[in-house]
C-alpha cells in the first residue's frame, strides 16, 4: 500500500576487504528510494545485508507497478559494479466500514452511524455513497468525503428518510447501502448494508356523539 522495504545481499567473493557504494533508480524517477547502509564495508570471501526502502510516488494509477534497478559500485578497491533488479507492485487499499444500528424502525426519519475505519499506516481521502435499493427511501450522507489519517477511525451519520406510504399498508423492510471508495490514494471500494423497517402510517378515528 505505502513504502516496501527489501533485503539486498552483496558477496565479497575476492580476498580482500572492499568497501561498495549503493544506489537504485527507475526509468522514469517515480519512486524514491532509502538504503539504511548506502555505503558498507564487506570483508574477503563474506558477504552484508542491506535493507533498501522503496517509497512509490503519491498520485499513481491504481493498476501501478515499478521495475527498479540496484547497484552495488566497489569504490575501494575499485571493481565491476554489481546488479539486479526489483518490482514493486501497488497494492490497493481498503477501508474497514460498519453501520450502528444494522436496522432501524420507525415512520419517521432516523440517523445511522458509518464507522469507517483507516487499517494502514498512510493517510486516506475517502469517498462516501449511499443508495436506496427499495424505492421507498431517501438516503443522505452527512459527509461525502472523509481524510482518515493512519490507523485511525471516523464516524460519519446518514440520514435515512422513508417516503410518505398510503393508510392501510403493512410494514415494510427497505434496504439501502453505503459504500466507501478510497480514492487518494485509489483503492477498492467496500460495502455496508442497512435496514430501515418503514412502519404503517397510524389510523385517525372520527367519534361522532349524537345526542337526543
Amino acid at each position: 500500500v505505502a513504502a516496501a522495504t527489501f533485503d539486498v545481499e552483496i558477496e565479497n567473493s575476492g580476498r580482500n576487504e572492499v568497501t561498495v557504494e549503493l544506489e537504485a533508480n527507475d526509468r522514469s524517477g517515480a519512486c524514491t528510494y532509502e538504503f539504511d547502509l548506502p555505503r558498507v564495508r564487506i570483508a574477503g570471501r563474506s558477504s552484508a545485508l542491506v535493507q533498501l526502502t522503496v517509497t512509490p510516488p503519491a498520485e499513481h494509477k491504481a493498476d501501478a507497478r515499478w521495475e527498479f534497478a540496484v547497484e552495488a559500485k566497489p569504490v575501494s578497491l575499485p571493481g565491476t559494479v554489481v546488479r539486479d533488479s526489483g518490482v514493486l507492485i501497488y497494492r490497493s487499499p481498503s477501508v474497514a466500514i460498519s453501520l450502528a444500528p444494522h436496522e432501524r424502525r420507525g415512520r419517521r426519519a432516523k440517523t445511522y452511524d458509518v464507522a469507517l475505519s483507516n487499517p494502514t499506516a498512510l493517510d486516506l481521502t475517502v469517498k462516501l455513497t449511499a443508495r436506496d435499493h427499495s424505492g421507498g427511501l431517501g438516503v443522505g450522507v452527512r459527509r461525502d468525503t472523509v481524510k482518515l489519517t493512519g490507523n485511525q477511525t471516523s464516524k460519519v451519520p446518514v440520514k435515512v428518510t422513508p417516503r410518505k406510504r398510503p393508510r392501510g399498508s403493512g410494514e415494510a423492510s427497505l434496504a439501502f447501502t453505503v459504500v466507501a471508495t478510497p480514492v487518494a490514494p485509489p483503492g477498492d471500494a467496500t460495502t455496508v448494508e442497512g435496514t430501515f423497517v418503514a412502519l404503517p402510517p397510524r389510523s385517525k378515528w372520527l367519534y361522532a356523539g349524537l345526542l337526543a
